[in-house]
């Protein structure tokens, strides 16, 4: 289990699934990705590119995780920081630690 702002995470569902983050269209709408997208699945506790498992520090955890959102992932995950500000990318942050947790 990942602690997680459900309020912040309530908001970046919103995100994840909707025209503004539109998230889901590599992902999912349930966050399990898609093979064929090359897009991770997010519900589970394999972390291929924000090494999250390797800190210690929940600080280092969310600037890894912001990191990839931020930044995007060369020829898989396309950057949204320009589309998506810092607030947005926190709630969605929250969303991502609270469908993490479920499994």
């Amino acid at each position: 289990g990942v602690e997680h702002n459900a309020a912040a995470a309530a908001k970046g569902e919103v995100i994840f699934k909707g025209e503004t983050g539109g998230c889901y269209y590599c992902h999912t709408s349930e966050g399990k990705g898609m093979y064929s997208q090359g897009s991770a699945n997010l519900t589970d506790k394999i972390w291929t590119l924000a090494n999250v498992p390797a800190s210690d520090d929940p600080v280092q955890k969310l600037k890894a995780v912001k990191s990839v959102i931020t930044n995007g992932v060369g020829r898989q995950m396309p950057v949204f920081g320009h589309r998506l500000d810092d607030t947005q990318i926190k709630v969605l942050v929250a969303y991502l630690r609270q469908i993490s947790a479920a499994k």
